[in-house]
Protein backbone atom coordinates (compact mmCIF):
# COMPACT_ATOMS: atom_id res chain seq x y z
CA UNK A 1 0.00 0.00 0.00
CA UNK A 2 1.33 3.27 -1.40
CA UNK A 3 -1.59 5.69 -1.13
CA UNK A 4 -0.64 9.28 0.01
CA UNK A 5 -2.28 12.34 0.77
CA UNK A 6 -0.27 15.49 0.24
CA UNK A 7 -1.92 18.74 0.90
CA UNK A 8 -0.16 22.10 -0.46
CA UNK A 9 -3.27 24.49 -0.47
CA UNK A 10 -5.35 26.62 2.24
CA UNK A 11 -7.61 24.30 3.89
CA UNK A 12 -10.33 25.98 6.43
CA UNK A 13 -12.76 24.15 8.77
CA UNK A 14 -16.27 25.75 9.83
CA UNK A 15 -16.25 26.98 13.70
CA UNK A 16 -15.52 23.69 16.18
CA UNK A 17 -14.90 21.79 12.79
CA UNK A 18 -13.17 18.40 12.08
CA UNK A 19 -10.24 18.23 9.62
CA UNK A 20 -9.10 14.56 9.24
CA UNK A 21 -5.85 12.89 7.56
CA UNK A 22 -5.68 9.40 7.20
CA UNK A 23 -3.25 7.42 4.69
CA UNK A 24 -0.58 5.56 4.95
CA UNK A 25 1.75 8.44 4.21
CA UNK A 26 0.25 12.52 5.13
CA UNK A 27 1.86 14.93 3.60
CA UNK A 28 0.82 18.74 4.74
CA UNK A 29 2.86 21.68 3.17
CA UNK A 30 0.15 23.95 3.15
CA UNK A 31 -2.31 25.45 5.95
CA UNK A 32 -4.61 23.86 8.04
CA UNK A 33 -6.99 26.26 10.07
CA UNK A 34 -9.75 24.60 12.76
CA UNK A 35 -10.69 27.48 14.82
CA UNK A 36 -12.24 25.85 17.71
CA UNK A 37 -11.76 22.62 16.05
CA UNK A 38 -9.56 19.35 15.62
CA UNK A 39 -7.01 18.64 13.29
CA UNK A 40 -6.03 15.04 12.56
CA UNK A 41 -2.92 14.02 10.58
CA UNK A 42 -2.95 10.22 11.17
CA UNK A 43 -0.92 7.27 9.63
CA UNK A 44 -2.88 4.15 8.25
CA UNK A 45 -4.96 2.10 6.58
CA UNK A 46 -8.72 2.33 7.79
CA UNK A 47 -10.30 4.76 10.23
CA UNK A 48 -13.56 5.05 12.48
CA UNK A 49 -15.05 8.40 13.49
CA UNK A 50 -16.66 8.43 16.67
CA UNK A 51 -19.46 11.38 16.16
CA UNK A 52 -20.29 10.70 20.08
CA UNK A 53 -17.52 9.80 22.49
CA UNK A 54 -14.53 10.59 23.51
CA UNK A 55 -12.55 9.72 20.70
CA UNK A 56 -12.78 11.49 17.48
CA UNK A 57 -11.07 9.19 15.07
CA UNK A 58 -9.81 5.86 15.65
CA UNK A 59 -7.01 4.58 13.15
CA UNK A 60 -5.96 1.00 12.42
CA UNK A 61 -2.92 -0.52 10.24
CA UNK A 62 -2.15 -4.41 9.43
CA UNK A 63 0.89 -6.09 8.60
CA UNK A 64 0.72 -5.25 5.09
CA UNK A 65 1.49 -1.71 5.71
CA UNK A 66 5.24 -0.93 4.68
CA UNK A 67 5.78 2.70 5.54
CA UNK A 68 3.94 5.15 7.43
CA UNK A 69 4.87 8.36 7.29
CA UNK A 70 2.98 11.78 8.74
CA UNK A 71 5.28 14.71 7.93
CA UNK A 72 3.55 18.40 8.79
CA UNK A 73 5.54 21.69 7.31
CA UNK A 74 2.49 23.79 6.89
Amino acid sequence: INAKIINEGKITAQAAGLVGFVAPQVINNGTIIANGGTVILASGESFTIDMYGDKIIEVAISDTLKKQLIENNG
